[in-house]
């Protein structure tokens, strides 16, 4: 009787380390997506600091033809 029982314990603690390991993977997971997304930022700022910079280099062109 008592063996039967430490092996249910036995069974449930082999589910709960199944489903932690689960957990595990998907943290993992998460955290890689979290260090895309925050690369997709990255990549969006840089995109917008290239469009300010392509405006500013505009005005500049526009001064140039202006005064030349």
């Amino acid at each position: 009787m008592v063996d039967n029982k430490i092996c249910a314990q036995l069974q449930d603690y082999s589910k709960s380390n199944a489903q932690l390991e689960l957990y595990s993977k998907k943290c993992v997971q998460l955290h890689v997506y979290s260090k895309s997304l925050a690369q997709l930022q990255d990549y969006s700022n840089s995109y917008a600091q290239l469009q300010v910079n392509s405006k500013c280099l505009a005005k500049l062109e526009f001064y140039s033809k202006s005064y030349a």
